[in-house]
């Protein structure tokens, strides 16, 4: 799933590949900022599932620039989280930030709100 119906060729590589040997806890969210400011979290399930749907993190390419953001002339890149496989639909599309700066692991508190720092 990404920002565009049209299908596109990415670069991109599964981010739970990326986070190995990172220690995620299971009540932990990856937590994705934007370069605007936008913030989602991806859950932890989520990111290591693996049936029917995989978490990626995708570069653009210089050769190949990705497709503008629907509704302006700005590119979704260089770094953006898709979401591949038969379930991928089913991922709401605030979990497919683009423009991202930083990714950190947040553990969650009993409230459901985040740990600082």
């Amino acid at each position: 799933m990404s920002h565009t119906a049209t299908p596109r060729m990415y670069r991109a590589v599964a981010l739970a590949k990326l986070l190995e040997g990172v220690a995620i806890p299971p009540d932990a969210v990856v937590e994705a900022v934007a370069q605007d400011g936008f913030v989602t979290q991806l859950p932890r399930d989520l990111v290591y599932a693996n049936d029917g749907i995989v978490t990626h993190m995708a570069i653009e390419a210089a050769e190949q620039a990705v497709a503008p953001i629907p509704g302006t002339d700005k590119s979704a890149g260089a770094f953006y989280v898709v979401w591949l496989g038969d379930q991928a639909s089913s991922v709401p599309t605030m979990m497919c930030p683009t423009k991202l700066s930083v990714c950190r692991c947040k553990t969650r508190q009993p409230s459901g709100g985040l740990a600082r720092g």
